[in-house]
């Protein structure tokens, strides 16, 4: 049996909004790039509900994954410490 923990991520509507609005795009199409209606997403992004691993996945792809580091909502510091730390880090370093 696995015993690694499942998370469900939230993301931090205004940095979603901030980048929406920064690389002219719009809600519609980011919700339709995660597989879901413009509706859902705001309900989503309103309630804090939880994304699944498919609609992460879609999001880092359509924003890069350093604009998803910020607008992923972590559960905590460590967490999001341990993602950076094995997405970007090589020697220590941030990899640019």
């Amino acid at each position: 049996m696995d015993n690694k923990k499942v998370y469900s991520y939230s993301l931090k509507k205004k940095k979603l909004k901030k980048w929406i609005y920064e690389n002219n795009y719009t809600l519609p199409y980011v919700a339709k790039r995660l597989g879901i209606s413009k509706d859902e997403l705001k309900r989503k992004l309103s309630e804090h509900d939880g994304f699944n691993k498919h609609q992460i996945k879609s999001l880092i792809y359509l924003v890069g994954a350093n604009n998803a580091i910020d607008i992923i909502y972590f559960p905590s510091l460590k967490i999001k410490e341990k993602i950076i730390s094995e997405v970007f880090r090589k020697g220590g370093e941030m990899s640019k």
